[in-house]
């Protein structure tokens, strides 16, 4: 929640002050959470005390916080902000699916790794192919 409502924020501050306009890409995936997790617990901790595994979830109920609000504020600025998904090259399950008929020549896909690792070797950030 307080992720999204800082992105409004910001958002909202800029459209309210420019004439320019804001294309949104929504927050990639991350796959090295079963890495960096266990180093964030305490305080980002499930309900049990046990570090997370995964990013994703948090990712993903923040993209899905963006993409409730962000029409709305769109809408009172004149439709000078528009939402990106880019998300689906990066992420595994989206990359397995895909790759049977696009990537021939592509590495074969890690079904244990969260982000595809081909496009994003440190889990975090894209490479020159993301």
């Amino acid at each position: 929640k307080k992720t999204v409502d800082g992105i409004v924020a910001v958002t909202s501050y800029v459209l309210s002050n420019t004439a320019g306009q804001i294309i949104l890409v929504e927050i990639l995936p991350r796959g090295d959470g079963s890495k960096k997790y266990p180093r964030l617990c305490p305080p980002q901790c499930d309900s049990y005390g046990k570090p997370f595994t995964s990013f994703l979830p948090a990712v993903d109920k923040v993209n899905a916080g963006l993409r409730k609000i962000l029409p709305d504020i769109s809408y009172e600025y004149d439709d000078r902000l528009s939402i990106v998904d880019c998300s689906s090259s990066f992420r595994m399950m989206d990359a397995a699916n895909n790759a049977s008929n696009k990537y021939k020549d592509e590495p074969t896909i890690n079904q244990e790794e969260e982000v595809n690792v081909s496009l994003m070797p440190d889990r975090l950030h894209p490479n020159a192919n993301g």
